[in-house]
């Protein structure tokens, strides 16, 4: 067969792996749930407003650039799951692309490199990502992409080093940073790679001195302007994800009252191990499928193997970088975990932008171990039909079991709701069960009509889908407590800034204390609420009131609070101050990092006089206090000043 020839199969084969993949994810994308987090992202995306885009995005965990695509793709192509998901799937199948590039790069071996393609775009995890609604895979597509310049780099004379090679790394590294943070823990690996490589070798050594003072310029940018991009997202945004926000991953984080930190890199890595391996299931530690020990066992022995030999002449050229690169990720991983800084060991989706980096490394050392065989068994037909049968052996071990959820996040829930209050006019809900309430009411149009920063009941949307309306509440409480003035408080600002006087309230949770869906009638009295509904299911809480606004109760807005006290506690600060007379007041506590500002807290903290920040970041911080009453928000309180070291 000619060299022609060959590229063509090679294309073509290439082209049937990808498109079966896509053909898959599709097809699974039309049909699987959206989880709860997917949801929150496509909320975010379909802000009717800028500003409020822009807001949503800086109070989530994660850069602007996936929201921006997901705007676009439900824009154009609909209010649909397969339009929510065709970002990712888009992300998946170039993924799959790019791992057979770098391989077939890595190995010079096409068929390994086609074989590559079908692990990566038949994997467990892999799939699910890419029915995920956030920015794993997108960010996953961009680093391969910069990986894939980034070899050229690394493999090109200092005479044939090309523009484009550093252009190339540049905007992909940069455009990984505008998708996901995991890429903070790409761009040092990438960077320290070359000097592990030089350590290793002098070849290397002597080429990597010759192309850096070849372009030294160019390698500068090449790597500067990432990092620059790296650094201005960490003051705009990711600064304000550290101490502690990242506490609904604990067991992914170090904590010393708990275990070791050996004891915690040890369960975590071996985590990390299993999410790559048959049989994975979504936040499922450990060894939970009986494939796994023998797909560890022969997978490590591979890779054993092929580290042995990998210094060896016969030994393809470029299959220690990703092998290099891949373990520094896992290092910087490992120290983010130990740090509480980004969690390791996690689920798929966490440890995402390792995954394509572990299999491009994997398939380069079984190049390694192939070619290292006796001539008679080092055939690359023979090498090739086993390893595909080991991926056909890993799809069959997640297949056997998989079954498609075809239901809608909290369908019980939401179909009693409806049950209960069939046509509700105004609906109250914490921040938790929003989320939900929007996955059942996602292709309705939602339009913020009001919005009142500070307060517990802090924004009203109404939404429209053809002759239907209803107005919606948002409340800064995670979940409802039914027990607190501060719930039914809510309830009457809802029917005050919506014009509603019937409100529902509905609230879905899995973990909190049921005492908390237990509703007590005073405050709801005090607010002028008259119960016509009122029934809860564990934690699940539905109900409806008519409201008796009574505004008489005020004649104008609170005076500002006394005697304004902070205390430092360990990490946080107490804050405490005097009441301010009259009924029905509550407050709002203001807090900046310099005078005036309130950059740093902005909350309504309920009737009580006091309030403890459990944890702040290191800095100096000025804060004030308001109350407030049916009639308004009154003027702050004399300003603190208080020093988080």
């Amino acid at each position: 067969m000619t060299a022609a020839a060959r590229r063509r199969a090679y294309i073509a084969a290439l082209t049937v792996v990808l498109a079966a993949g896509a053909g898959v994810l599709v097809f699974l994308g039309s049909r699987e749930f959206i989880g709860y987090d997917s949801y929150w992202h496509v909320f975010i995306a379909r802000q009717d407003r800028w500003p409020n885009f822009w807001r949503e995005v800086r109070q989530n965990a994660h850069p602007p650039l996936f929201y921006l695509l997901l705007r676009a793709a439900a824009s154009w192509i609909g209010s649909t799951l397969l339009a929510y998901r065709a970002v990712s799937i888009a992300a998946i199948v170039a993924c799959g692309g790019l791992v057979a590039r770098i391989v077939r790069r890595t190995t010079s071996n096409r068929p390994l490199a086609v074989v590559a393609a079908a692990a990566f775009a038949s994997a467990f995890g892999v799939l699910m990502t890419g029915l995920e609604v956030r920015a794993y895979a997108l960010c996953a597509a961009f680093t391969l992409l910069a990986f894939v310049f980034y070899l050229d780099w690394l493999a090109a004379s200092a005479r044939r080093q090309r523009a484009r090679t550093f252009v190339g790394f540049a905007a992909a590294a940069t455009l990984a940073v505008a998708s996901h943070y995991s890429t903070f823990l790409f761009l040092p690996a990438a960077m320290a790679t070359p000097f592990v490589l030089a350590l290793a070798s002098s070849r290397w050594r002597r080429r990597l001195i010759a192309n850096v003072a070849a372009r030294p310029l160019a390698t500068a940018l090449m790597f500067g302007v990432p990092l620059a991009a790296a650094a201005a997202a960490y003051v705009l945004h990711v600064g304000l994800w550290g101490n502690g926000r990242l506490g609904h991953v604990p067991s992914y984080m170090f904590n010393p009252a708990v275990e070791t930190p050996w004891a915690f890199l040890w369960r975590n890595t071996l985590n990390l191990l299993l999410i790559v391996l048959p049989g994975g299931a979504e936040a499922v530690e450990g060894i939970h499928s009986s494939t796994q020990p023998f797909a560890l066992a022969v997978t490590g022995g591979l890779a054993v193997t092929g580290l042995v030999q990998l210094g060896r002449a016969r030994a393809p050229r470029l299959a220690g970088v990703p092998v290099v690169l891949t373990a520094l990720l896992v290092t910087l991983n490992a120290a983010g975990g130990l740090t509480d800084r980004y969690p390791y060991g996690g689920a798929p989706r966490h440890e995402f932008f390792v995954v394509p980096f572990v299999l491009v490394g994997f398939f380069s050392l079984i190049e390694v171990v192939r070619r290292g065989l006796p001539r008679w068994a080092a055939g690359r037909a023979v090498s090739t039909i086993v390893v595909a049968c080991g991926v056909a052996a890993s799809v069959a071990a997640w297949t056997a079991t998989f079954r498609i959820e075809r239901e809608a996040l909290f369908q019980t829930q939401m179909d009693q709701f409806h049950r209960l209050i069939p046509a509700p006019r105004t609906v109250l809900l914490d921040q938790f069960t929003f989320i939900n309430f929007f996955s059942h009411h996602h292709d309705w149009y939602w339009r913020v009509s009001g919005e009142w920063n500070g307060q517990a009941m802090w924004q009203a949307w109404t939404l429209s889908k053809g002759a239907q309306r209803m107005s919606v509440c948002r409340d800064e409480q995670w979940s409802f407590d039914m027990r607190a003035f501060d719930t039914f408080d809510s309830v009457a600002e809802c029917s005050q800034h919506t014009g509603g006087g019937r409100v529902a309230m509905f609230r879905t949770h899995w973990s909190d204390a049921p005492n908390t869906a237990v509703f007590d009638p005073g405050p709801a009295a005090e607010n002028g609420l008259t119960a016509r509904v009122i029934e809860k299911d564990g934690n699940d809480v539905y109900a409806e009131f008519d409201v008796n606004l009574r505004l008489d109760e005020c004649t104008a807005s609170p005076p500002a609070p006394s005697n304004l006290q902070a205390t430092r506690r360990g990490g946080g600060v107490i804050v405490s101050w005097s009441p301010v007379p009259g009924p029905l007041a509550s407050y709002v506590l203001e807090a900046g990092r310099g005078p005036g500002l309130s950059d740093a807290l902005h909350l309504a903290t309920g009737r009580t006089a006091t309030y403890t920040v459990p944890r702040a970041d290191p800095a100096t911080y000025y804060a004030r206090v308001r109350a407030k009453n049916r009639c308004g928000v009154g003027p702050p309180s004399q300003e603190v000043r208080v020093v988080v070291e």
